[in-house]
């Protein structure tokens, strides 16, 4: 069932890429069809509007654990200059791109709890309970497109934890 879910919500990540580029696709050609045969019908058709809201590489495996019931959030996160999210966990997986500002990310599963620093059009996953932390020692706000994936209902999104050992900032 969980790779069985996992393979749907690719092919679900996939056509949704696939349809907010600039360039035509398979959902292009399915909404030109639609609009064609509505046309020879007379019936109007559906309009549908995408908007891509990130986009980003990710250079890591994509790790994804999810069991049913779980919940799916997707949220435009902020961290203006000087602004930082101390240590916390989320209960499901958190898949991320950045797209403005530098975010300095540290993430207690890297090696050294080395910090990594990312800009526009970089992409990130933290697998569940894993304690991080993110700033920004910019001028300028970072923004993220974060999806929160896997979240048992009902349960909190953002834990604050305590700095793990081994981690200096």
């Amino acid at each position: 069932m969980k790779a069985f879910a996992t393979g749907l919500l690719l092919a679900g990540l996939s056509l949704g890429a696939a349809g907010c580029g600039s360039s035509p696709s398979a959902a292009d050609a399915v909404n030109a069809a639609t609009s064609q045969s509505a046309t020879a019908s007379a019936t109007p058709a559906s309009k549908v509007i995408r908007t891509q809201l990130a986009q980003g590489t990710m250079t890591d495996p994509l790790k994804i654990d999810v069991a049913p019931p779980s919940q799916l959030t997707v949220q435009e996160v902020t961290i203006e200059p000087g602004g930082v999210a101390p240590w916390h966990t989320h209960p499901g997986a958190e898949n991320t791109v950045v797209t403005g500002g530098q975010l300095t990310l540290t993430i207690s599963s890297d090696p050294g709890c080395a910090p990594r620093h990312l800009g526009p059009g970089q992409a990130f996953d933290i697998p569940a309970n894993t304690p991080h932390t993110a700033g920004n020692d910019g001028t300028v706000a970072v923004t993220l497109v974060v999806t929160y994936l896997g979240t048992p209902p009902g349960a909190t999104l953002v834990n604050p934890v305590p700095r793990p050992s081994g981690c200096s900032s």
